[in-house]
């Protein structure tokens, strides 16, 4: 379970954690991009610094299940992280299948929450404390996820109703045979 900007394994994850364990699911739950490193607010660093930690991590459930792959459920930026394990960290060879939950994994936010990186400044201001923050407003780091590795069975969970992930467009995949919205 990959949690999203801001948050951790507990507060993402314990209430659902314990109910796919309860469903017999075995489940995993990580922190990732943490600053400062094993401070309580994880995805602040670059991307890729957290999709290289989903791979160490995936690589470690796998040696002590001995699963051949896992599946992966992503919440929020969670959805964006387990996208480019996939596509550049080896995650597509050991991903079952990826579960995006309000995700953006197709194109660049619009989101409401993330427009103070667009006031004159602001940029310049995050790169201390959020290091990852300049990746949301490049509208590269988006189109690259749109697509999906044949290999990986995707599910795509959004709502119309969601303030942050704007369009909902955004936590959408393109339609192909291994894609589920």
């Amino acid at each position: 379970l990959v949690h999203g900007f801001m948050a951790n394994q507990y507060n993402s994850w314990q209430a659902m954690a314990p109910r796919l364990a309860n469903e017999g699911y075995c489940v995993f739950t990580l922190t990732t991009g943490q600053l400062p490193p094993g401070g309580p607010f994880g995805n602040l660093n670059k991307m890729a610094v957290s999709a290289r930690q989903l791979s160490a991590f995936v690589d470690t459930v796998r040696a002590r299940t001995g699963a051949h792959q896992v599946d992966v459920i992503g919440h929020s930026l969670g959805g964006t992280v387990q996208s480019i394990y996939i596509k550049h960290y080896g995650g597509a060879a050991k991903v079952f299948r990826a579960i995006s939950v309000g995700g953006v994994v197709s194109g660049y936010p619009t989101v409401s929450g993330l427009a103070t990186v667009e006031i004159p400044g602001m940029r310049k201001l995050l790169e201390g404390p959020c290091p990852g923050c300049n990746e949301f407003a490049d509208p590269n780091t988006y189109i690259q996820l749109r697509k999906t590795d044949p290999r990986v069975r995707y599910v795509a969970i959004a709502s119309t109703h969601d303030e942050f992930v704007t369009p909902t467009q955004n936590a959408l995949l393109p339609p192909a045979p291994n894609v589920t919205e």
